[in-house]
Parts: structure tokens; sequence; C-alpha cells
């Protein structure tokens, strides 16, 4: 408190710790000549340098405690992962990640090496819904919305997420796999869509598909260079584009627990708060704020004429319309709901997501039926038109040889 300034105070410093080093030399040059000590190698140290060494200890153990937590759920997260992948795609490459050895959370985290050691996750777009009660919902809802309690949809719901070292993401997950308010919304949503109106899947399970594709999108981006807003306008992380990436899709259609119509807008007062809850304690104010607004910008963007501004809301549009494939409306299609929607979707076996020769992202989609362009022709390229994404995506649709027959007769 006598000192003048920050290096006043560094050089004070630096002359106590010299004159303690060299009290303790001293001790321990006794103690080889046979002089012994009852003192622990703390109470060497005097009074005045002693709060500083235990702090200096104190940061190394936690420091220490951080990066076994971390490895620990990221070998967690992968672990649930892949098995995601094989219940929803057996035929998806998936490779293990390496994430950081060190936990950050500082606003400006180095976030390089994470992008440059990145393995491409899977895009899980086959065989939905994986949870059974929400298959059974679309299936038979009138007997399992009436025998089942809204604890029993709760219960199965979790998502799982490559993190790749994203400490602040994988405390937005921890949050969203312990939130049931999240998770009731989820449900409501899927009941009106499958149940009442007779739509395609809208669980929490199409919430993590458009997450991990969402994801895999926004990485294979930042790969080949592209900024996302959070660097390019914000000079914050690359990770914490992925915290906006991941809040938008799983947030995308909590508007749908109110209904259908005007569900983009619904989506966006639902999820203002539940964005703050679940960044609070993570970010400082201002850029928590940047944060929220960023997120709402992506929900309401993927609406039909919405216009992304960023990449990241540009990457949320894009990542809803990529989880197209058969699984999604096979539950109408068999219930002999034909339409060109559930036709075309029926003949989309594959969506797959890797890094181009060309493009920074090539996306194949494997037809079994030639009614799977309407697909890609029509609702995938309305949405990747105007995304801000044209430039760095291509698509390859490819119909097997052998077509399948989706449906012998269709009547008006």
């Amino acid at each position: 408190l006598t000192l003048d300034g920050p290096q006043d105070c560094l050089n004070g410093f630096a002359s106590v710790l010299l004159r303690e080093v060299s009290t303790i030399c001293n001790l321990l040059n006794q103690t080889s000549l046979g002089q012994t000590h009852s003192h622990s190698p703390l109470t060497l140290f005097s009074p005045r340098i002693r709060p500083c060494v235990e702090c200096i200890e104190r940061g190394i153990l936690y420091r220490q405690h951080l990066k076994m937590q971390a490895l620990k759920r990221d070998h967690m997260s992968e672990a649930g992962t892949d098995r995601m992948a094989a219940m929803r795609d057996a035929d998806d490459d998936t490779t293990d990640g390496n994430p950081e050895d060190e936990a950050n959370l500082d606003m400006h985290e180095s976030d390089e090496e994470s992008l440059a050691d990145i393995d491409e996750e899977p895009a899980f777009t086959s065989e939905i819904p994986a949870g059974r009660l929400a298959r059974e919902v679309s299936r038979e809802p009138s007997r399992t919305l009436s025998e089942q309690r809204i604890q029993d949809f709760i219960a199965e719901t979790r998502i799982n997420l490559p993190t790749r070292g994203n400490r602040r993401l994988e405390q937005v997950i921890e949050r969203i796999n312990a939130d049931d308010e999240l998770k009731t919304w989820w449900h409501i949503a899927n009941l009106n869509a499958v149940a009442r109106l007779q739509m395609n899947d809208h669980s929490w399970v199409h919430m993590q598909i458009v997450t991990n594709i969402g994801l895999k999108l926004m990485r294979l981006l930042m790969k080949a260079g592209v900024a996302p807003c959070t660097v390019s306008d914000y000079n914050m992380s690359r990770k914490d584009a992925e915290i906006i990436v991941v809040l938008g899709c799983l947030l995308h259609d909590v508007g749908m627990s109110i209904h259908r119509a005007g569900h983009e807008e619904y989506s966006l007062f639902l999820a203002e708060r539940k964005v703050r809850e679940l960044l609070d304690g993570l970010y400082p104010l201002a850029e928590r704020t940047v944060l929220v607004s960023e997120t709402l910008q992506a929900i309401i963007s993927h609406r039909s004429g919405g216009v992304p501004l960023t990449v990241e809301s540009g990457v949320v549009r894009v990542a809803d319309a990529l989880d197209m494939t058969h699984g999604r409306s096979r539950v109408p299609f068999e219930q002999g709901r034909v339409s060109i929607h559930s036709l075309s979707a029926a003949a989309v076996e594959s969506v797959r997501l890797k890094q181009g020769t060309e493009r920074p992202i090539l996306i194949e989609i494997e037809l079994n039926n030639s009614a799977g362009v309407f697909q890609v022709d029509e609702l995938l390229k309305h949405k990747l038109r105007g995304s801000g994404l044209e430039q760095f995506v291509e698509v390859v649709a490819r119909v097997s040889a052998q077509e399948k027959r989706l449906v012998s007769v269709f009547r008006l």
C-alpha cells in the first residue's frame, strides 16, 4: 500500500522474494549439515510472502484440476457422440478428437490449435427419432401421450456434442442437460408437430441433429479461414461463435411449443431469457449481450424468407435444412400421408458433410429415388440461397443405380 505504482510493486515483491529464497537456502544448507527443522516448506516463508506463495500453489493445483476435468469431459463427450452416431447413422465416419490440454475461460482465448487439429464430426442425418418415446409419439400419439408422464419424456432427453476443448460450450451443454423447462418445450413442440399437425419430427432428436450439423459446418468454415462475426465484428473468439451456433440450433424451434404459425417469433421471446440463463456467469455483461443478440438473429433468420446477416446465422439456417433424410418423415410416410414433401424426404438415404476441394464444404446427398431431388432443388436450395454461405458450399446429390419404388399408386 505504500508503493507508488505497478512497477514499484513488482520490484518490491521481487526484492522480498529474493530475501526469502536466500533464507530458505540457508535453512536447507543447515539441514544438509545435520540440523533438523520441524517446519513445512510453506512455513519457511515469512508472513509477508506466505499468502503469495499459497496463492501460487492454489493456482497450480487448480490448473491441474481443470486439466483433468477437461480431459474427462472430452472423453465422456466423445463416448456419447459415438453412441449417438451408431444409433443414427452407422455409415457416418467417426473419429476421435484432440481436445486442447489447457482449460482457458479468458475472453480472448487462443483457439488456433483446436481448429488445426479438428477432426470432422459426424453429421447425424439418418434414422429418427432415436429416443424411444419420441418415436412412439410419432407412431401412436394418443396412446403414448395418455400413458406416459411428462417426466418420462424429459428423462430420455440428452444432448451430446463434440465440444473439442471449448470449455464454455461444455458448461452450456451441462446446463442444457439439466434444464427441464427447455426439455419440456422440445416435447411440446414435437407434440404439436407430429400429433396435432401430422408434421415431421421436431423433438430433441431433431435439435441434436441440427446442432451437430451446425457445429460441423461452422468448424469447416473456420478451418478454411472464414471469420465468424464474433471475430470480425467483436474481436472475440471463434469458440464464442460455436456457442452462438449451438444455442441458435437448439432453440430455433422452441416457439413450436406455442404454435406452428409464427413459431420463429415465439422462439425469440422464449429463447431470450433462456440464453441469458444458460450464459449467466460465463461472460461479462457486454459479451453476454452480444451472444444473446446474435443467437436471436440466428433463430429468426431460419424462417422462410429470412436474411442472415452473419456467418453464424447462415450456418443455423442451412443446418436446419440439412436434417432431411428419410428417418425424419418416415412415420408420416408409412402412415399413408403421401405428399411430395414426405415422398422426397423418404428418398434421401444420407447426408454427409466433409471438407471440399474446390470449396470449403462439400455436402454429399445419397438418394434412393429421383423424387429426392425435390428436397435438394426446392428446399435446401431455398435455405442455402441468401444464407451468405453459397460461395463456400458445394452440393452434390447422387441417385442410386437401382431406384427404390416408394409408391405404387397415388390418388388425389
